[in-house]
């Protein structure tokens, strides 16, 4: 099973499980695995939509964030890779 396999396992599974705790201005907010998965899909649809495809490269330029590993398991998702 590959890392966008056990994402979708895990939506299926625990939907409302907590997947992900990060702090905003001294606030804890959280997701379950829905929401990750909700936003890994809409950054999915967003790359095909660039015309990224199987065999890419694609750099990710940023901090460490919960965005940065959402948008590696898009990059994933479309069959390209993470540089």
């Amino acid at each position: 099973m590959n890392l966008v396999e056990k994402l979708i396992d895990h939506k299926d599974r625990r939907p409302k499980r907590l997947a992900v705790q990060y702090f905003k201005r001294n606030n804890l907010y959280s997701l379950n695995w829905e929401q990750v998965h909700d936003r890994v899909e809409q950054l999915y649809h967003a790359l095909l939509d660039l015309g990224v495809k199987k065999g890419d490269r694609i750099a990710i330029y940023s901090d460490t964030c919960k965005e940065w590993g959402f948008t590696d398991m898009a990059v994933l998702a479309c069959g390209a890779v993470t540089v």
